[in-house]
C-alpha cells in the first residue's frame, strides 16, 4: 500500500471481501505488527484509504496511519499513533474528494500524498501529519494531456513529488516530470526528460 522511511503499510483481503486486514511491516527487523481497526469501526474496509507518516515537529518519528473513506457518505477520518496503538477520529468532516480507487499514495519527508479528481479537475491531495489535516497541493492545468488514469504519482529525492505520464490507449511518448520542493509551498511541476519513439510500448505499472 505505501511506505514511510522503509515501514511498509500493507492490506491484503480476498477479491470477494469487502473488508481486509492491516500490518505494519519493518523489513529490517522482519517484524509484523497487525493493526487493530477502532471500536468505531471494528473492521477495515477494502476500500477505504490509508497513508503512513509522522510529526515532523517532533525531535523523535512517531508513526501514524491516517484511514479515510473513499466513498463520501461512509464513515470518519480517523488516525492510529503507533506508539500507543490508538485511534482518534479528526476534526476534518467527511473527505469530499475523488482519491482514485487504485492510488495508494506516496510518502515524502513525514507526509502522504495521493492522486485524486473532481467533477472539473485533476489534483494532487495531500495530508500533513503534523497539522492533521488535508490541503490540494497541486491542480493539473485544464487543458492537460492525459487523463488520470494515465497518471502515476511518486517520490524524488526526498522532498518532491514525480510525475509519469503517457497515454496508454495508443503508442506515445512517456514524460516525466519533477516537482519543486514540497516544503516551500506553491508546489509546481517542471518536465525532467521524455522518451519517445514509433514501437513505444503502452507503459504499465502499479497504481
Amino acid at each position: 500500500m505505501g511506505h514511510c522511511d522503509g515501514l511498509t503499510l500493507c492490506m491484503w483481503s480476498t477479491e470477494s471481501s469487502l473488508f481486509a486486514k492491516l500490518v505494519l511491516w519493518n523489513p529490517l527487523t522482519r517484524k509484523i505488527n497487525l493493526v487493530q481497526p477502532s471500536p468505531i469501526q471494528r473492521r477495515f474496509r477494502a476500500y477505504d484509504s490509508y497513508g503512513l507518516g509522522y510529526d515532523t515537529n517532533k525531535p523523535q518519528r512517531e508513526y501514524k496511519i491516517l484511514k479515510f473513506s473513499l466513498k463520501h457518505y461512509v464513515g470518519e477520518v480517523e488516525i492510529f499513533d503507533c506508539n500507543t496503538k490508538s485511534w482518534k477520529i479528526l476534526d476534518v468532516g467527511k473527505v469530499d474528494r475523488g482519491v482514485r480507487r487504485y492510488c495508494n499514495g506516496v510518502s515524502v519527508d513525514g507526509n502522504m500524498y495521493w492522486l485524486g479528481r473532481n467533477q472539473k479537475r485533476n489534483y494532487i491531495l495531500g495530508f500533513d501529519f503534523s497539522l492533521e489535516k488535508f490541503n490540494d497541493i497541486y491542480l493539473f492545468p485544464c487543458d492537460s494531456n492525459y487523463p488520470d488514469e494515465d497518471t502515476y504519482l511518486g517520490g524524488y529525492n526526498g522532498d518532491c513529488l514525480s510525475l509519469v505520464e503517457q497515454n496508454q490507449e495508443q503508442t506515445s511518448p512517456i514524460v516525466v516530470s519533477v516537482s519543486s520542493k514540497l516544503a516551500n509551498g506553491n508546489v509546481s511541476f517542471t518536465k525532467y526528460f521524455s522518451v519517445a519513439r514509433p514501437d513505444l510500448p503502452a507503459l504499465r505499472t502499479s497504481h
